[in-house]
């Protein structure tokens, strides 16, 4: 059945609030918008009706979902942040860049194209793209502006024991909404997301093994000093979310932040409560680090930075994305020293290179970390790879020699 059209102008002169339609969700009239949602709704409906409005609250987090219908009666839908930032909005097949057509080309096979969602996420654009199988199954894929698949969606039913196993204990007794398989820097994550009892919308993300590795969280579910210690960073800003973090390194408490009138950003705390690191721009970091950061970055482009702090000193961790489109990350000191970057195999020396295959065998090398021993005037190179289904980490001096080895159970 087709929903009858309100008029943008109609929207306007509306009675605010039409209908509860569910936790933490109401259909609104377009008065009851912030101003700069209503600017961001109309600058992006023009020759379309607008059909309904959706506040949605998510944990604090306040979007505004809207569905809007063109002449031909085709719906197009887009989403608003409370500030006005546009997060999402569908476009035609044709306004996708060209590396994106021929990537979704490659994955259509004998399928249909179902629709195309624009994101838009803190300066990144993605697109998403449902596609629909002859069998009438219908998936999600997700690609970058180069064309780079980024995620794919899947059924639980698709995946190893062990994930399913994992996943089901972490739903409970709550609701699968969907599985993400993603893809990031050679490694291959699953992000799913559930909806509590409670009727709280969550993710979570696994490894390959069924390993968590993160989940979101609420702020009332954390430990005084956790809490303590993220209301600081926030301050009089707005907090967006928090995941917990499982890793080698132990738990950690990753939480979204946009302080007054500025950029959201990220702040890491321990489990202790300690300030671990913090989301920067270049510009907020000392003179001789933005050169050492440029220098570094070259022909390819910043991704962003991270402060880092550890037993009191300031490091800044660096990502960017090679000229070739690969994602390498790098480590520079407060003093503007290159420290540590990443490195592929072909630019290890021929010992070092000899000694990870080797090692590794017939396994994956998921991370060559080329560390600088400044006092030393040599350099050390930490392998991450996974040997026999397990990780497996260990070092290896610059003629070939390895200095430690570190099975993950």
């Amino acid at each position: 059945m087709q929903k009858d059209s309100i008029p943008f102008y109609a929207l306007l002169l509306g009675l605010g609030c039409l209908a509860v339609l569910g936790t933490n969700t109401l259909a609104l009239g377009l008065p009851d918008m912030p101003p700069a949602v209503q600017k961001t709704i109309g600058s992006n409906s023009a020759g379309r009706t607008v059909s309904t409005i959706e506040r949605k609250d998510d944990d604090g987090a306040v979007t505004y979902e809207v569905e809007t219908t063109a002449k031909d009666g085709e719906e197009w839908e887009l989403t608003v942040a409370e500030d006005g930032t546009l997060l999402s909005i569908e476009i035609p097949p044709a306004e996708l860049p060209v590396a994106v057509q021929t990537a979704v080309t490659s994955q259509l096979g004998q399928g249909k194209m179902e629709g195309v969602e624009k994101l838009l996420d803190d300066g990144q654009t993605t697109y998403q793209v449902g596609i629909a199988a002859p069998s009438g199954d219908e998936r999600d894929f997700t690609f970058g502006e180069d064309g780079t698949l980024i995620s794919e969606e899947v059924n639980l039913a698709e995946l190893t024991p062990d994930l399913q196993t994992a996943i089901t204990t972490l739903v409970g007794k709550g609701a699968l909404e969907g599985i993400d398989k993603t893809f990031d820097h050679n490694e291959t994550t699953y992000e799913a997301t559930m909806t509590t009892p409670a009727g709280q919308e969550r993710n979570f993300t696994l490894s390959e093994t069924g390993t968590l590795l993160s989940e979101e969280v609420s702020l009332a579910e954390l430990p005084a000093k956790i809490q303590t210690a993220i209301k600081a960073q926030v301050g009089k800003g707005k907090l967006e979310g928090i995941d917990e973090t499982f890793d080698g390194a132990g738990i950690a408490y990753e939480a979204t932040v946009t302080p007054p009138g500025g950029q959201e950003h990220n702040v890491t705390i321990s489990a202790l409560g300690n300030l671990l690191s913090q989301e920067v721009t270049l510009a907020d970091v000392p003179p001789e680090v933005q050169t050492a950061i440029t220098a570094q970055v070259g022909q390819g482009k910043l991704e962003g930075i991270d402060k880092n702090f550890s037993f009191g000193k300031i490091t800044y961790a660096a990502t960017m994305t090679t000229p070739d489109g690969q994602e390498s990350n790098f480590i520079v000191s407060a003093q503007g020293v290159l420290l540590s970057q990443d490195v592929s195999l072909e630019e290890v020396p021929t010992p070092v290179k000899d000694t990870i295959n080797q090692t590794i065998g017939d396994g994956t090398i998921i991370e060559i970390d080329q560390i600088n021993m400044i006092a030393k005037h040599t350099v050390r190179y930490k392998i991450e790879g996974e040997k026999d289904g397990k990780p497996v980490t260990f070092s290896i001096g610059p003629r070939g020699n390895v200095s430690a080895v570190e099975d993950e159970e």
